[in-house]
């Protein structure tokens, strides 16, 4: 049970957007010249402060009014069935002899996840601009080393999950949803998921990602840049937002 929590936090780390694997290298960059400098206050500091902007962000970023997304199911008619049928976050999408739509709610999901970065975000900000002595106390006496070692592993997993946030909520606002194909591979030792899906001009999209999904699904809903169709992303490896999925009579 440990081993499979590990491998689900190896996998999400492993799948961090292009923003936050560049926030990670410049963290490092900056912990190895403040270390030369024997003062990691700065760099500290930073990272906290830049971790509540990312979370602020990510809330402004994205707009209410994207959170429902609806695709059109056309009514049965002989040779467009679906086969086999779409199956979307374990909801089975089946033609019926009326149009029928599929609402696909996004939610905000880890909510502890991000008010344990804010707290700690906070907490850091209040340490570094109290009196040095705070600061002090904690990087003097015994275990100091493996404590200074703790808190800037700490601050990499801070100001990553939230540059995530951030870069997810960005991605959300500025893509269009498509549904597409997809494909559990669940011969790996992490969840990867194989999807296609069709770009604006009829062209087949697509590639591979790190997510849950259950191994029944066959479809996604894919997020993609209009200018850019291959900056894509299926809704199985949101890792701050899900999509809640429900079929209804349509007009």
């Amino acid at each position: 049970m440990a081993g499979g929590y590990i491998l689900s936090l190896v996998s999400k780390f492993h799948s961090m957007p292009l923003a936050a694997v560049l926030a990670s290298l410049f963290y490092l960059f900056a912990v190895i010249v403040s270390m030369a400098a024997e003062d990691l206050r700065p760099v500290f500091l930073a990272a906290a402060s830049l971790s509540l902007a990312a979370l602020i962000g990510g809330f402004l970023f994205f707009p209410r009014q994207k959170a429902f997304i609806v695709f059109k199911i056309p009514r049965a008619t002989e040779g467009n069935e679906l086969r086999p049928p779409l199956v979307l976050s374990g909801v089975t999408v089946g033609q019926e002899a009326y149009e029928q739509r599929l609402i696909c709610t996004v939610h905000i999901r880890g909510v502890a996840q991000l008010f344990a970065i804010a707290g700690v975000a906070v907490a850091a900000i209040v340490v570094l601009t109290s009196p040095r002595a705070s600061y002090e106390a904690y990087t003097h006496g015994g275990f100091a080393v493996w404590r200074i070692y703790f808190a800037i592993l700490i601050g990499w997993m801070v100001l990553s999950r939230s540059v995530h946030w951030l870069s997810e909520c960005r991605t959300l606002r500025r893509s269009r949803a498509v549904i597409g194909a997809l494909r559990v591979l669940s011969s790996t030792s992490v969840p990867v998921l194989d999807y296609q899906f069709p770009d604006p001009q009829g062209e087949r999209r697509g590639g591979r990602a790190i997510g849950d999904a259950p191994k029944q699904d066959n479809g996604a809903v894919v997020f993609y840049d209009p200018g850019n169709p291959d900056r894509n992303i299926p809704h199985h490896a949101l890792v701050f937002h899900s999509l809640a999925v429900q079929v209804v009579a349509g007009t």
